[in-house]
């Protein structure tokens, strides 16, 4: 954003339960990966040609008790 020319006036890390978390996720954030992948034609025809099994495989890995997430959701406030 700075090197655009605008000046952060707030960050933030932010907890997300659908994109940061560890361990088993919950139904209702694996529904939500489910419908957000549906709704992804690109990204599934993309995985699809390269990895088939790909939404199953990414949905068993979030069910996993040993899932681990690196991801972080950083939020910032900025103006020209």
């Amino acid at each position: 954003m700075e090197r655009q020319g605008l000046t952060i006036l707030e960050e933030r890390r932010l907890d997300d339960r659908e994109l940061s978390f560890q361990g088993r996720a919950e139904p209702e954030v694996l529904q939500a990966w489910r419908d957000r992948l549906a709704r992804m034609k690109a990204l599934k025809d993309f995985a699809a040609f390269r990895a088939p099994g790909f939404e199953q495989e990414f949905l068993d890995a979030l069910s996993r008790e040993d899932h681990v997430s690196r991801c972080r959701v950083l939020a910032l406030v900025a103006q020209r």
